[in-house]
């Protein structure tokens, strides 16, 4: 059985070809299109992982498998660990709401109709 570290980090890894794959292929074909929706659904699997390490994980793990997922970064470069937790890559390209944002107000359905 894969353990929880090594999940993460095959699904960052998995996220991150996709975003190579994404770059080289043609914009708007089915392709790229079938590729984008790949790389939405491998974030969020991957950030529903990230919860579940920082709720099971000592500190000292965390810590560890954070450094491990921002392994070759340089200190002003993007937080891989922080961008996928967060969900930040839904703001600029999806329009989703982000972390801190009020939710949409709630409406009775039978408004709709009468």
């Amino acid at each position: 059985m894969v353990s929880l570290q090594e999940a993460i980090i095959a699904k960052v890894a998995e996220a991150e070809q996709l975003v190579v794959d994404i770059k080289a292929l043609a914009q708007d074909s089915e392709e790229s299109n079938y590729a984008i929706l790949r790389w939405a659904v491998v974030s969020d699997e991957t950030q529903k992982l990230m919860i579940q390490a920082e709720e099971r994980l000592s500190p000292a793990q965390l810590a560890r498998l954070q450094a491990e997922i921002n392994v070759g970064r340089e200190a002003g470069q993007i937080d891989r660990w922080r961008t996928y937790r967060e969900g930040e890559w839904r703001l600029p390209k999806f329009g989703a709401p982000g972390p801190g944002d009020e939710p949409p107000p709630l409406v009775n359905l039978r408004d709709f109709f009468l």
